[in-house]
């Protein structure tokens, strides 16, 4: 089957036929629980003539992570397919500075992502994915707890140059 837009039929994907519908306005939605946590819309923006459509979120400055004076900022992704080929997706990013010209990074396995298939049972998902999202400042406070504890844990010389071993450059 062809999934086309209502707007201009224009065609986004071939998918299955037990392929499922997720209105972006349904996959978006999700967003008002983090925006009322204190998330602000950063950006949103469509690929592939609507095919793919992501909308990014960041909690204000005031909102951020504060480990041992490292500003890990706290944002979120929301992605919207239509083309058969990509679920949607929820993703919940720690990012902290990676050096001095500003560059920022996703710290290295603390990103939670939360998809949805577009199949019969995707509504009890998006359903899923509401409640989940809508504690996504609590998971941001679990971070900090975690992310202090990790600071203030001492190494010895041969874990530190262990653990250097797997940071990326």
């Amino acid at each position: 089957f062809a999934a086309t837009r209502q707007d201009n039929n224009a065609v986004l994907g071939i998918v299955e036929g037990r392929y499922e519908v997720f209105p972006n306005r349904e996959v978006f939605s999700i967003a008002d629980a983090m925006v009322e946590q204190g998330a602000l819309i950063t950006s949103a923006f469509a690929v592939d003539g609507g095919a793919r459509c992501f909308m990014n979120l960041e909690w204000a400055r005031d909102k951020a992570v504060n480990v041992l004076g490292d500003i890990v900022s706290c944002r979120a992704i929301i992605q919207s397919a239509h083309n058969g080929k990509y679920s949607n997706l929820f993703r919940l990013q720690p990012m902290r500075l990676a050096c001095l010209n500003g560059m920022i990074v996703p710290v290295p396995g603390f990103s939670f992502e939360f998809r949805i298939k577009h199949t019969a049972n995707g509504d009890d998902r998006m359903k899923e994915a509401l409640r989940i999202m809508s504690g996504a400042s609590e998971y941001f406070r679990g971070y900090s707890r975690v992310a202090e504890q990790m600071a203030r844990t001492n190494v010895t010389v041969p874990q530190a140059k262990q653990l250097l071993t797997k940071v990326p450059t």
